[in-house]
């Protein structure tokens, strides 16, 4: 979050955190931060004013959220985003999404997306124990 916060700020776009943020596990560190300043830089980009990020620690793992107030997805939309290439506006390679994904897959996660309620997109990512890359 470091990383990106000024870029947040810049745009005036809070970032709030809830839970065990400060968790560790059996990861690439490297890589995991490579993840999710594409994914939250992805949130910047569609945001109108907030992210929420949520990591709850569960029987198998950690279960964490990322949401933004952004304009959500479009129909079919976000069974796409991690497809290679694919952009919903100009900006960016279609490729943050992709990387971000086979990330979270290579340490045994999985990542999903969809609509927030009541607007924005979420994401959710599962992590279980996974090992050293």
């Amino acid at each position: 979050m470091q990383s990106v916060r000024a870029l947040a700020e810049d745009k005036g776009i809070t970032i709030n955190t809830e839970g065990c943020l400060d968790t560790t596990g059996n990861f690439d560190a490297e890589k995991m931060v490579r993840a999710f300043i594409n994914l939250l830089g992805n949130a910047i980009r569609f945001a109108r004013s907030r992210i929420d990020i949520k990591v709850v620690p569960t029987d198998s793992g950690l279960e964490i959220t990322v949401a933004d107030d952004g304009p959500g997805f479009g129909a079919g939309e976000a069974e796409r985003v991690f497809d290679r290439f694919y952009k919903k506006d100009p900006g960016g390679t279609g490729l943050g999404l992709t990387i971000t994904r086979k990330i979270i897959e290579a340490h045994g996660g999985r990542i999903t997306a969809e609509n927030n309620e009541p607007a924005g997109a979420l994401f959710q990512i599962s992590l279980g124990a996974a090992p050293f890359l």
